[in-house]
């Protein structure tokens, strides 16, 4: 999408980011002008809040592009330059190290498989919607402002296929965003257990103890100022991460309880 903060790819950022405000712009007209009924707007509120939050993090990683470049330069330098002595601080290294794909995976391909079948049953709903209601038309899969009748199953098509773009920009700008962070953390997370072990090692070792713990130390300083810097860099996105979490786990008991 554009975004990736060691690479500038500034027309593909563009498309993306104007496909994504145009949605969320007619997906916001369609909640203010639809018919105010319960069904209507926590549906709109559901599409909303998760386009919504694809829109901030989006824009929040090409605005912050330079900081996260640096800070996934400065750790990337910081795990690769780090002497792993022991057997120990090598396992904890290979072991965190795994965890980022084994979440990239697994997040990904349930967020895709999700809205794969989402758009699909919402596409089916409308067909059958246009076969036995003809006056009605057409339901688009996710709900925008429809400016005009959609009748024809042509025009339906297209729209469609506008529409699905949508599921990329949920897969990459979404689900990328957080597993960046989680990436990112389980870096740093890692060179603290790593640090746990060389401590214990400094401390059973006689020879060089001062130089060694003002090593660790600094080694420790270190490793919170890029802690500081990952909460700085993602602390806005984690809060509207949470309230819009909140509000969809609303949505869904809402649901749970009237079906």
């Amino acid at each position: 999408m554009g975004i990736w903060p060691l690479k500038n790819y500034l027309p593909l950022f563009l498309f993306f980011f104007i496909y994504l405000f145009i949605h969320c712009s007619l997906t916001l007209a369609h909640l203010l002008l639809a018919e105010k009924t319960v069904d209507n707007v926590l549906m709109n509120l559901a599409e909303n809040i998760e386009l919504t939050m694809t829109l901030t993090k989006v824009t929040i990683t090409r605005v912050r592009r330079e900081t996260l470049g640096k800070l996934f330069t400065e750790i990337k330098e910081y795990a690769l330059t780090e002497k792993y002595e022991t057997k120990q601080e090598k396992l904890t290294f290979l072991n965190y190290t795994k965890l980022p794909l084994y979440f990239i995976v697994i997040i990904a391909f349930s967020m895709g498989l999700a809205e794969v079948l989402y758009y699909v049953s919402r596409v089916v709903d409308g067909f059958q919607i246009a076969r036995y209601n003809v006056t009605m038309g057409y339901e688009l899969p996710y709900r925008t402002l429809e400016y005009i009748d959609i009748t024809d199953g042509w025009i339906y098509a297209l729209f469609c296929a506008y529409q699905i773009i949508f599921i990329p920009c949920v897969v990459l700008g979404y689900v990328g965003f957080d597993c960046m962070f989680v990436n990112l953390s389980i870096q740093v997370i890692a060179q603290y257990a790593i640090l746990s072990y060389k401590v214990e090692t400094v401390l059973n070792s006689c020879e060089n103890f001062h130089k060694g713990m003002k090593e660790l130390v600094l080694r420790h300083y270190r490793l919170i100022r890029l802690t500081e810097e990952l909460e700085n860099t993602f602390n806005f996105s984690i809060m509207q991460q949470l309230m819009g979490t909140t509000m969809h786990i609303c949505i869904s008991g809402y649901y749970l309880v009237t079906v």
